[in-house]
């Protein structure tokens, strides 16, 4: 509509008609994007759920997906979601820093994902390479993701980043 209009008057040049021709773009990138996105449908399919020493839940998922004939993209996904009221606690490592303000920044729950992926894998060899995957991830992650201090720090990770992000945006 915005294109026809355009056309449509000749004598309508000026910063107003290179606006219009921004949004339009945008509209229409839109638009593709979600188009493309209702073609590639993502899944994950939870694999496994641990529990770790320090009372958090580790889930593994398979987010592989077939690339073209008998090719696969093998993804390899742990996630562990932080409840940040259950393992905030403001008199260890940062005192000056309230639940309340952490809660601001990153909201009630902080998410640790680590995804690992092997491209263009034979179908033959997607079972085995997902296995190895996730093999190498529980014995290298493990001890560090069971750690009682690892909640507290990955939240205080991510308000720090959260925090860096917004200063640079409001500048």
């Amino acid at each position: 509509m915005a294109y026809m209009l355009l056309d449509c008057d000749s004598n309508f040049n000026g910063p107003a008609r290179s606006e219009i021709f921004m949004v339009w773009q945008q509209v229409m990138l839109y638009f593709l994007i979600r188009i493309r996105m209702t073609e590639i449908q993502i899944v994950e399919k939870l694999v496994d759920s641990l529990k770790l020493k320090n009372g958090l839940k580790l889930k593994l998922y398979d987010g592989s997906r077939k690339l073209a004939g008998d090719r696969w993209l093998v993804t390899f996904i742990a996630r562990i979601e932080i409840p940040v009221k259950k393992f905030w606690r403001p008199k260890t490592q940062s005192s000056e820093i309230s639940l309340q303000e952490i809660r601001r920044q990153v909201n009630d729950t902080v998410i640790f994902e680590k995804k690992m992926e092997r491209h263009f894998i034979d179908k033959k060899e997607k079972d085995d390479i997902f296995i190895r995957l996730k093999d190498s991830f529980l014995n290298s992650g493990m001890n560090y993701l069971s750690n009682p201090e690892f909640p507290e720090k990955f939240i205080m990770k991510k308000y720090k980043e959260l925090s860096q992000k917004r200063k640079w945006y409001q500048s």
